[in-house]
């Protein structure tokens, strides 16, 4: 394994652009806010290795069904076009043992590799990257899952704490995103966003190949004493006087501040993660789940939210941003309008159209076409509007702090698809039912992620049209073919992370040009 090389604390610009995405899971293979990133790309082939958080690693190939390999590292292509990657045991800090493996071209199993074949070397081809060039690249690691519940101690299990403060921890840095008067733009990469085992060599590759400025470990501690408690914070030995121990010391100030336990110091640690990442790493041990006083705290909603606000002051700190909670009390402007039939005039308002911005914002118009809703104040706030039977409508607006913004929309009917999604219950995890119109036979795809009908940047790759330039990365989930009613159903999974957005349109395949339908909308409670 190459030694891995410590990257120095980046320049740091704080960009006033929105976090235009949201988290969902590998299944759908998120690209904004991330729960998987490209490892290697073959160019002879065009086949894609990716680390998915949610079910290891993903090869990719034109024209072919995804193949799935499982918890893996450092995964590469040589020059024939095999992938070699490498899996590990894991004792929840450090590998136990690793062993190399080759997928050989044209083959679904891989296997061991023998002993006269050598890694393949040379640089790795580039991430597929952000479409948030700008923003701060973070990767969030809840420790151990899946097969390792990490500690356990008081009816509770480490893993679950973990991932509960991460997911909280992403849901701020989203919130944080959107106002760009206050704080830092952020751009994570989860290394899980379930409980599934993942190995420490995925994690760490999956960091590195992300390119993230900061990775951070969020860990829970135990001990044979039931005594033992309180807060520690680690880096790796020799870099505790550079960037490393710097966000080290940040992450442990504000836990302290945020859990008040016993304050066991900043430390070093020959760990797996913070030993093989490119950039600087910390890991956090947030309390003793086997001491009684650590573990109430932690098991408490209210105080995990705590721990991951306190996360985020050090990532804002750290990162030379301001300090500030984005879940309470962030400046507003409130947008109001009506949405009308272009054709007839003002007083044929349009019931149930969709009014989006690109920062995540939306809302649906009322019975007498009138809508009310409060965004970021900004120099300029793009709005799109979307209503089923018509062309969409865009309007860019200042929307100064505190003030009352007029935004009406005249939309000309059109023949656009129409899709209709489910009330069914995302906050608890449930999928979300999308059922797009279209020609029967015709093909029919949901894109998640997508502000709707807003010119911007040209998807030519996807064959989209046009969308709005944050959003570019959306993932496309096929719906199948229209049936005999002209409806193709599917299902699109969510994740239970309050606060979080899914913005989706349909795009319709006929023999003609693909059509886009109208927006639909959903934010999680």
């Amino acid at each position: 394994m190459p030694t891995p090389r410590r990257a120095t604390r980046p320049k740091v610009h704080a960009v006033a652009l929105p976090l235009a995405a949201v988290l969902l899971p590998a299944a759908l293979g998120a690209q904004a806010v991330h729960t998987e990133v490209r490892a290697d790309l073959d160019p002879a082939s065009g086949r894609e290795a990716v680390y998915a958080s949610d079910s290891g690693l993903v090869l990719r190939a034109p024209g072919r069904p995804e193949l799935t390999l499982g918890t893996a590292a450092e995964a590469r292509f040589t020059a024939n076009g095999a992938l070699w990657f490498w899996r590990s045991v894991d004792s929840g800090h450090d590998e136990v043992s690793r062993q190399a493996w080759i997928l050989d071209p044209g083959q679904v199993q891989p296997r061991p590799a023998r002993a006269h074949e050598a890694a393949p070397t040379g640089p790795r081809s580039a991430s597929t990257g952000s479409p948030l060039s700008s923003a701060i690249k973070v990767c969030l690691d809840p420790g151990h899952g899946g097969s390792d519940p990490g500690a356990l101690g008081n009816g509770l299990r480490e893993t679950d704490i973990n991932l509960d403060v991460v997911l909280r921890l992403q849901a701020l840095l989203q919130l944080d995103s959107r106002d760009p008067t206050r704080g830092g733009v952020w751009d994570a990469l989860l290394t899980r966003s379930s409980d599934v085992t993942i190995s420490l060599g995925q994690r760490t590759s999956a960091a590195n190949a992300f390119g993230a400025a900061s990775f951070v470990s969020v860990h829970m501690n135990a001990f044979s004493s039931a005594s033992a408690n309180g807060t520690e914070t680690f880096c790796y030995p020799g870099t505790e006087n550079g960037t490393p121990g710097a966000l080290r010391g940040a992450v442990h100030a504000e836990a302290m501040a945020a859990w008040t336990r016993t304050n066991r110091g900043v430390k070093t640690a020959n760990f797996y993660v913070l030993r093989n990442t490119s950039m600087p790493a910390t890991l956090l041990e947030g309390g003793f789940i086997t001491n009684a006083g650590d573990a109430a705290v932690m098991a408490l909603p209210d105080r995990r939210q705590d721990l991951a606000r306190a996360i985020l002051f050090a990532l804002q700190r750290h990162h030379g941003f301001s300090t500030w909670d984005p879940g309470n009390g962030a400046p507003v402007s409130t947008v109001r309008g009506l949405v009308f039939d272009a054709t007839r005039g003002p007083l044929t308002p349009i019931a149930g159209a969709l009014i989006a911005t690109a920062s995540g914002d939306f809302v649906v118009t009322e019975s007498d076409g009138t809508y009310e809703l409060t965004v970021p104040p900004a120099a300029l706030t793009g709005f799109a509007a979307t209503a089923a039977g018509f062309d969409s409508g865009y309007a860019l607006r200042p929307t100064p702090r505190g003030q009352v913004v007029s935004v009406n929309f005249a939309l000309a009917p059109g023949t656009v698809p129409a899709l209709a999604l489910s009330p069914s219950d995302p906050a608890a995890g449930l999928p979300l039912v999308a059922q797009a119109a279209c020609d029967p036979g015709a093909s029919a795809f949901v894109l998640v992620g997508l502000t709707p009908g807003v010119p911007g940047t040209d998807l030519r790759a996807l064959g989209l049209g046009q969308v709005w330039p944050e959003l570019a990365a959306s993932v496309v989930v096929p719906l199948g073919a229209g049936n005999l009613t002209g409806n193709a159903v599917g299902l699109l999974p969510t994740p239970p992370i309050p606060g979080l957005v899914l913005h989706t349109q349909a795009l319709v395949r006929t023999s003609g040009a693909p059509r886009l339908s109208q927006g639909a909308a959903v934010r999680l409670r």
